[in-house]
């Protein structure tokens, strides 16, 4: 365990490095840290979705909300935890979220663009509502833009 949690270390400062060059170097930014919580009974810093579902959140501070040097204190001791989402899980998490729900903002930003490009012979209806956009659809807007 120890000779993996080294090697991901090393793997992290090397990407880090390739793509940010010098970004440890800097203080670190409130806009970094808002989506972090802790946790000061355990020391324990993690993200937003999983911590909240084990703790009171109104127990929980982010960490932006301490000054600079609370932040730097934090992160050089406390234990970080980062949990990971399984990616096809949230894919359909964001599909259902996004366009399957009222979430008028995605559709009229993205709905007509998605219908009008993926789907032939799209309705004047669904270009209008900007709704019913497909996951199939979803999915290969992705794959067209990243």
């Amino acid at each position: 365990m120890a000779q993996t949690q080294v090697s991901s270390r090393h793997l992290l400062r090397e990407v880090c490095s390739k793509y940010q060059p010098g970004v440890t170097e800097h203080p670190v930014s409130c806009l970094q840290v808002f989506r972090v919580f802790v946790e000061d009974r355990h020391c324990q810093a993690c993200n937003t979705v999983r911590c909240t579902a084990h703790n009171d959140a109104n127990q929980l501070r982010r960490l932006d909300s301490y000054d600079h040097a609370g932040v730097a204190e934090r992160l050089c001791s406390y234990t970080k935890v980062l949990f990971v989402w399984e990616p096809l899980e949230g894919l359909v998490s964001a599909f259902h979220d996004k366009f399957e729900s009222s979430n008028w903002y995605y559709h009229s930003a993205f709905g007509r663009p998605i219908i009008s490009r993926y789907r032939a012979n799209a309705s004047l209806s669904a270009l209008r509502t900007d709704d019913g956009v497909t996951f199939r659809e979803f999915v290969q807007y992705l794959l067209d833009v990243r």
